[in-house]
């Protein structure tokens, strides 16, 4: 429910919290509840993108979010770093991830 959303929330932000530190905490829940399906829109994301330019070395995370727009910042990047766990991709450099 949100009540309980609001109360992890809090108790993850702790009790000296500003808005940055409870979005930041926010931002962490979502990025746990990372669902496989979102996982693996992600996934197929990167892979169009990566066969549209062959050539290209790496594939702009801001395509990646155009394409995953219901999504939050941090599950995309979340995703994305599973991704590189996992080596389907390379490192990730700011707004780059390169291809393997």
């Amino acid at each position: 429910t949100a009540e309980a959303e609001e109360g992890a929330m809090a108790a993850a932000a702790g009790p000296s919290s500003s808005a940055g530190e409870a979005e930041t905490a926010a931002d962490a829940l979502a990025a746990l509840a990372l669902t496989s399906a979102e996982f693996d829109r992600v996934l197929a994301a990167y892979t169009t993108l990566s066969m549209q330019d062959e050539y290209a070395s790496t594939v702009q995370l801001s395509d990646i979010r155009n394409l995953c727009q219901d999504m939050t910042d941090a599950q995309i990047l979340e995703a994305v770093n599973r991704l590189k766990d996992q080596n389907k991709c390379g490192p990730i450099d700011g707004e780059e991830i390169y291809k393997i």
